[in-house]
């Protein structure tokens, strides 16, 4: 589900397969991806989620479950907005996750006197997850007894920066129980599946300098007026001054002859 409205969203899009190309950018090795839109917390102003919100501590996580073929890849981008990560949290089946910040950087010539702009994509860091405790009334209402779940953090250093996009690898995903119900052992899962993400961020609003009004037009005008007429006053005296200085060394030369 993709947004339908101009106003800037952070969203999220789900897909299979990974394949960098030269420019650091990456793209999914398979047409199944799925973009979903952030939806802004409703107490903090820097907080997005992708997945069922907990109003409460106390209140039962998200039971929605967003599933993708392994190997998969989260990839966390603005629609039409340059935006600022601070971190995220997530829940998956995934034991670690790798994170990736694609960056804009602005190189100037000397000798052209011109600015180019290159998009960079680097590696920050792998986040391991800590397995979830499935809760009774949790587990037995839908799927998530089925799997192993684990919750991932990750805080960015240095504090906030500014991203073009982020990009999350979901990697060792934890085991499935057997299907059959005489067999206790864990079967590996083909199958990455995302329960929530709370991102931390920030749009970064671009706001054009509004033009000044009459009134400050005036101001600024008459304040130019003064200095000038200081600056004039100023040279006036000095050229004054000079004048009588140079009054008084040839009355004292004609004294002394």
């Amino acid at each position: 589900m993709t947004s339908s409205s101009s106003s800037p969203s952070l969203q999220c899009r789900l897909q299979c397969g990974d394949t960098n190309h030269d420019d650091g950018t990456s793209s999914s090795s398979s047409s199944s991806a799925v973009v979903y839109d952030f939806r802004p917390d409703a107490h903090k102003k820097s907080a997005f989620w992708l997945g069922q919100q907990q109003h409460k501590a106390d209140d039962p996580p998200s039971q929605q479950l967003y599933s993708m073929a392994h190997p998969a890849q989260a990839v966390l981008f603005s629609d039409s907005a340059p935006w600022a990560v601070g971190g995220f949290q997530l829940v998956s089946n995934a034991r670690s996750v790798k994170v990736y910040l694609t960056t804009t950087t602005t190189t100037s010539s000397a000798t052209t006197s011109t600015t180019q702009k290159m998009t960079k994509e680097d590696y920050l860091t792998t986040v391991k997850g800590l397995p979830v405790v499935a809760t009774s009334s949790s587990s037995s209402r839908n799927d998530t007894a089925s799997i192993q779940l684990f919750k991932a953090m990750c805080v960015i250093p240095g504090g906030v920066r500014p991203v073009v996009q982020v990009r999350l690898e979901f990697e060792q995903l934890g085991l499935a129980p057997s299907s059959n119900k005489n067999n206790n052992e864990e079967t590996p899962t083909t199958l990455m599946k995302l329960q929530w993400i709370k991102l931390t961020a920030r749009m970064v609003t671009q706001t054009k300098p509004q033009p000044p009004q009459p009134q400050q037009q005036q101001q600024q005008q008459q304040t130019k007026t003064f200095q000038s007429e200081k600056g004039q006053r100023w040279q006036s005296q000095s050229e004054a001054a000079k004048q009588q200085c140079s009054r008084k060394r040839e009355s004292k030369q004609d004294s002394t002859k």
